[in-house]
């Protein structure tokens, strides 16, 4: 019945635009066939998030799962994918860990985003603001977790040196380690260590379902 429906809706359509035309100009809450109007789903305005994510996934060359599962991999090392405080009361806070403080990563990453709002021609959101930051810094963590990724995103399409093409992040681990954590220099000890936990933390979340692998946040 479910294809019989299909057909007979396929066929009204057919009949009505004809062999050789399409919808182009045609607005479709104005197309009809006696008293059967053709219904379609309203269109949804994109967001600032689906803005963000168009723009910089293409100056990346990335897609948009692919952009999604960076930072999936990103925020599951910091902070297990959770919007929380840094263990033993650091600095760090949110899904990806910006350091809170007067003059620290969660206050340049709010700063950079705020940036990319001004090239919109917009004026930065509200929840951009918070009371004393400029003395206190910013709490990532009071942000939801839409907000955090464009933090991160801003963060990095504005960052001096980072960049997140396939090729820059082909490995991972040396790329959080250059681009988001920064604490130590490459080749040293506690560089080497905290690499080695950063893809220990991807292989522990690795599962095997149907013979195939595939990452779980």
């Amino acid at each position: 019945m479910a294809f019989e429906r299909l057909g007979g809706f396929l066929g009204r359509v057919k009949d009505l635009v004809g062999p050789h035309r399409d919808f182009e100009g045609v607005s479709e809450d104005l197309i009809y066939k006696g008293n059967e109007p053709i219904i379609s789903e309203p269109i949804r305005e994109p967001t600032d998030y689906d803005q963000m994510m168009g723009d910089f996934s293409g100056h990346w060359g990335q897609t948009y799962e692919s952009m999604e599962d960076l930072m999936k991999k990103v925020s599951h090392h910091e902070s297990k994918g959770k919007n929380v405080y840094q263990t033993g009361g650091g600095p760090g806070a949110g899904y990806f860990q910006y350091e809170t403080g007067a003059g620290q990563g969660g206050i340049t990453a709010r700063n950079r985003l705020a940036k990319w709002y001004g090239t919109q021609g917009k004026d930065s959101p509200e929840w951009l603001n918070q009371e004393n930051m400029d003395t206190e810094g910013f709490d990532a963590s009071k942000l939801n977790r839409e907000q955090q990724k464009m933090l991160f995103m801003a963060d990095k399409r504005y960052h001096p040196t980072a960049s997140l093409t396939p090729e820059a992040t082909s490995n991972m681990g040396d790329w959080w380690a250059k681009n988001h954590w920064a604490g130590g220099k490459e080749g040293s000890d506690v560089y080497n260590k905290r690499v080695s936990s950063f893809n220990r933390d991807l292989l522990d979340n690795v599962v095997t379902e149907q013979g195939s692998q595939a990452f779980k946040y």
